[in-house]
């Protein structure tokens, strides 16, 4: 009989609990301020777009992957990635307004880098070009969802790995990237969350 008991309760919270689990599919798309730090060069101005989807796992968490493409770098040398990411949401004010934060790993994978600019270029400290094909970032942020499935936000990215060369001499040049962007998340039910 307690078996019976423990077995109805755990599948009335387990369908109550998943009762409050959404799926959402949407886009997003913005600007990149990307520079690699310990360089002299500039900052480069560019754009991001990818799809996610959202799962929303209760009022105030969603857990949301992301496959994005996005080019970072700095002027002179143009790194385009393919990122996957993992983000949390945290929704501070739910009740109140839709204002959340994010912090989350990528795993972004350099499609194509050229610096061209600098191979072979000695003079500039730079003489390996790009050597890594891949770099490990982590995000944080903050966002506004508006009640029709637009949402603005702005995030700060930071690699982890050295995107220019193994040399002990030039160490550390990562990259870094603000990224201020709008998604949609496209809704098949008539229900907003």
């Amino acid at each position: 009989m307690k078996k019976v008991l423990l077995l109805s309760l755990f599948l009335t919270f387990s369908s109550i609990t998943l009762a409050q689990v959404t799926f959402k599919p949407g886009a997003r798309v913005g600007a990149n301020l990307a520079s690699i730090s310990k360089t002299d060069d500039n900052s480069r101005v560019d754009f991001y777009a990818g799809i996610f989807g959202k799962l929303k796992l209760g009022k105030l968490y969603a857990l949301q992957p992301e496959i994005t493409y996005t080019k970072q770098g700095s002027e002179n040398i143009e790194l385009d990635y393919l990122s996957i990411a993992l983000i949390n949401k945290f929704y501070l004010l739910k009740d109140k307004m839709p204002i959340y934060a994010l912090i989350g790993p990528s795993f972004d994978v350099n499609l194509h880098g050229d610096t061209g600019s600098y191979s072979n270029n000695y003079s500039s400290g730079y003489s390996t070009g790009v050597t890594f094909e891949a770099d490990l970032s982590f995000q944080a942020g903050v966002g506004y969802d508006f009640p029709f499935g637009l949402g603005v936000e702005a995030r700060y990215k930071q690699g982890t790995i050295d995107v220019i060369g193994d040399d002990a001499i030039f160490e550390g040049q990562l990259n870094s990237v603000i990224q201020l962007g709008v998604s949609y998340k496209f809704s098949f039910s008539k229900k907003e969350d």
